[in-house]
């Protein structure tokens, strides 16, 4: 037990790594791709779309994977199947109200951060959601 939790906290600690680099690595052809003022604008919309991002992801899929990994620990595989579909519905849904939100929001949360020509890019993030 204590071997694999060690090995499983390296592996997690190399990619978390792994991942920092990437992301600092992406914006520097990211930068000279889009210009300063894309940039700006980048700046701009990345807040409001980790955030969903976070709020979407995170908040749900621990109590997903323990509810599956329960059930799976209890070798009742039909349950572990209907908990993972059910939280992909819901999953789905819940993800479908924040794009949706984005949308019709998008000249109100654009006119708040102040720069109101910034209200198209949220457009393009919401699908991503």
């Amino acid at each position: 037990m204590k071997q694999s939790f060690v090995k499983g906290a390296i592996i997690l600690a190399i990619s978390t790594i792994f991942c920092k680099i990437i992301g600092a690595v992406y914006r520097i052809p990211l930068t000279s791709i889009l210009g300063a003022q894309g940039i700006g604008i980048y700046y701009i919309i990345f807040p409001v779309y980790a955030f969903v991002i976070t709020f979407v992801s995170n908040s749900y899929t621990l109590s997903i994977s323990r509810m599956v990994s329960s059930a799976v620990a209890e070798k009742d595989e039909y349950l572990a199947r209907k908990i993972l579909h059910a939280s992909l519905f819901l999953l789905f849904f819940i993800s479908s109200i924040f794009c949706i939100a984005i949308v019709l929001g998008a000249r109100l949360i654009s006119s708040l951060q102040g720069f109101e020509n910034a209200y198209s890019c949220y457009f393009a993030i919401a699908p991503a959601i």
